[in-house]
């Protein structure tokens, strides 16, 4: 891996570019990144294996921080949908489906209601 950077270096003019390393905080490359912190959406890069290793125990409370973050924001995103959801329904309910007309463009009179004669209903004879 070592003659590869050699090469990689002379290649490229530009110098990579160094980063602190989350254990120790020595100048490191972005070679050594942890792979949970991956999947969690962010990055922690190490200067070598041995050094993510010896700081696993305190990196790894870590990813329990950003977990318990992620759930509040998560949680917090639910509450939001739900509020707006119920302010839609209210807003809904209170108002009617369709607005009101004036008489003189509604064929049916308001003052005069349809009556229905269910012929389930006994006759009166």
């Amino acid at each position: 891996m070592q003659e590869h950077e050699q090469n990689h270096s002379n290649s490229n003019s530009t110098k990579p570019t160094l980063i602190s390393c989350q254990g120790c905080g020595k100048p490191t490359g972005q070679d050594l990144c942890c792979p949970q912190c991956v999947k969690l959406g962010r990055t922690s890069f190490f200067c070598s294996q041995q050094c993510f290793a010896q700081n696993w125990p305190t990196h790894a409370e870590l990813h329990k921080l950003i977990q318990q973050q992620q759930e509040i924001a998560r949680q917090a995103r639910i509450q939001k949908e739900n509020a707006e959801l119920r302010i839609k329904q209210m807003s809904n309910s209170q108002s009617p489906t369709a607005p009101p007309s004036s008489s003189s463009n509604n064929p049916i009179s308001s003052t005069t209601s349809p009556t229905f004669q269910s012929s389930l209903s006994p006759s009166s004879s």
